[in-house]
């Protein structure tokens, strides 16, 4: 840009005949005034095009200047972020990839490890139920803090021996807290649903996100015939977290196993597709579309059982009324 002035100067001395310019000499003598009118013409058209295209120079490079000091502030900004998580904890971590936007998030997962959710896979059977089951994703030590944490009115009568136990009835006791308390705010996130959807081969992302909690099977009993159903059609995905510590029927015969089943007229062994140890931290993950091109309906239900039996229950389902 600042080369253009000079190329003027030259250009300005030919146009009116100064000593850089002879084809303007005649006979000894300057053109007409006519020819000079028209070169001073010429002139002042000249460096008018040359201010503005000086100003537009300036400009573009004043853009350049604007958009390489905003990637830099973003690329700086995406190098470390300060992440102030919901329980109040305040520290740095390294910015997401693009192509992992959920990354601070799964940082801000406390209650288990998602990556054993990635690395499990669907569990083959003949009925081609897609679901998955993943044993101790809570681990031991965590579980022992989350159940230290477990909500008493899921154990008493009050709340006891109801199917599902909505959060919201819960949280008016004011007794979800601690650990407990964080363990929802994980099921709940965009990292877990994910990690969930993609293994079952859906995208729940849009999906409406409904928790149910369970505690206790008594004074009456959970499970039995009554027990065997396939989930409302509304649901795209049923996730069951098991928070007993101990495993909830020694013997052989696994009340209160979580069993998936070929038809709805026994819980036989002959019957059972497969079982799910219901307790441990262990997590249960399975489609129940009634539709699922290839797959039948789940069917499932429980043997017999009293006692505690506690549970979270995470539903995604294609309306807010989740059944």
């Amino acid at each position: 840009a600042l080369a253009l002035p000079l190329f003027g100067y030259f250009e300005t001395n030919r146009l009116l005949g100064g000593p850089t310019t002879n084809n303007r000499i005649m006979s000894g003598r300057l053109d007409s005034s006519s020819s000079l009118t028209s070169s001073s013409s010429k002139v002042n058209n000249y460096w008018t095009f040359t201010v503005l295209l000086v100003f537009v120079l300036f400009l573009v490079d004043g853009f350049n200047t604007k958009t390489d000091f905003n990637v830099g502030r973003y690329q700086q900004k995406k190098e470390t972020e300060v992440v102030n998580n919901e329980f109040g904890g305040i520290g740095a971590v390294s910015a997401p990839d693009d192509e992992n936007l959920s990354e601070k998030e799964v940082i801000g997962i406390t209650s288990f490890d998602i990556a054993k959710i990635e690395q499990s896979d669907l569990m083959p059977n003949p009925e081609k139920l897609k679901f998955i089951v993943v044993e101790n994703l809570i681990e031991r030590e965590k579980l022992r803090e989350i159940l230290n944490d477990f909500p008493p009115a899921l154990d008493s009568t009050t709340l006891a021996n109801k199917k599902n136990v909505e959060k919201k009835d819960v949280l008016k006791t004011g007794q979800v807290k601690g650990t407990y308390a964080e363990l929802l705010k994980d099921v709940e996130s965009d990292a877990f649903r994910d990690a969930v959807g993609a293994k079952l081969g859906i995208n729940l992302k849009g999906w409406h996100n409904r928790v149910t909690l369970r505690g206790a099977c008594e004074p009456n009993p959970c499970g039995g015939m009554d027990s065997i159903h396939v989930d409302h059609k509304a649901k795209a995905v049923s996730v069951l977290i098991y928070l007993n510590e101990e495993t909830l029927d020694e013997t052989d015969y696994h009340g209160g196993d979580l069993l998936f089943l070929r038809n709805k007229k026994s819980l036989d062994d002959a019957n059972i597709v497969a079982r799910v140890p219901s307790f441990g931290g262990t997590m249960v993950a399975f489609r129940n579309y009634r539709n699922v091109k290839g797959q039948k309906e789940a069917i499932h239900g429980l043997r017999p059982f009293t006692g505690k039996r506690r549970a979270v229950q995470v539903n995604w389902c294609k309306s807010k009324t989740c059944q």
